[in-house]
């Protein structure tokens, strides 16, 4: 049906892959960011990480927190706001490791120490770029006029994506998988920063969850 329950129904399945136990760290990560983002929300150290992005040339996007009552546009913000400042905040970070109080040298090694992990950055342009789909769906769902065959095409074409496009691109068992190229279309943002694929498999494994969980609300 459309409306609000429709997108509420997809939201769900967020839920449910979050709660899996094999992607645990489709629930650590955004704990994870929730750690960075909390940090510039307001005070001097938000307008320390405007002056950083000021300093390396970079728009400053305001961080977001993730709430896991929110829809996923608001949770994709999170990932891809801190993407887009990401260079900042490395920024202020090193010049507290070079310059800062002892208390703030330690803690800022620390959080250094987590944001030069691959993985995390290669994981949190994964996400922007699927989210962007369930996004999508789930604000077709939430469109007042349209009719529910409409809206049950669409779902059977959102579950198709995730489970043929997706889940061929991530399965890399048999091939070399230092240099498959992912489509531009369905992953923009891991293709624009040209990322290492390190985490194909993990990527894999949250869109067949994701396909499993969406069949069983539909």
């Amino acid at each position: 049906m459309p409306g609000w329950d429709g997108g509420h129904r997809t939201e769900l399945v967020l839920s449910d892959v979050r709660k899996d136990e094999v992607l645990t760290w489709y629930k650590e990560v955004p704990e994870l960011l929730n750690q960075f983002q909390s940090k510039f929300a307001y005070g001097k150290n938000y307008e320390l990480l405007r002056a950083a992005a000021a300093r390396v040339g970079k728009k400053f996007y305001n961080l977001q927190t993730f709430c896991d009552t929110r829809f996923a546009q608001a949770e994709r913000k999170v990932y891809k706001n801190f993407i887009l400042n990401y260079l900042a905040i490395v920024t202020h970070f090193r010049e507290k490791v070079s310059s800062g109080k002892e208390e703030e040298k330690t803690y800022a090694s620390t959080f250094l120490g987590e944001l030069y992990k691959l993985t995390l950055v290669v994981t949190v342009l994964g996400l922007a770029d699927l989210l962007r789909k369930v996004k999508a769906i789930s604000l077709f769902q939430q469109t007042v006029n349209t009719l529910p065959w409409e809206v049950a095409e669409r779902e059977k074409q959102f579950a198709d994506d995730f489970d043929q496009t997706y889940t061929s691109q991530l399965d890399f068992k048999d091939r070399d998988t230092a240099r498959v190229p992912l489509s531009e279309e369905d992953f923009p943002m891991l293709c624009a920063h040209q990322a290492e694929i390190e985490t194909q498999g993990t990527f894999q494994e949250w869109c067949t969850c994701m396909v499993r969980n969406h069949g069983r609300l539909l």
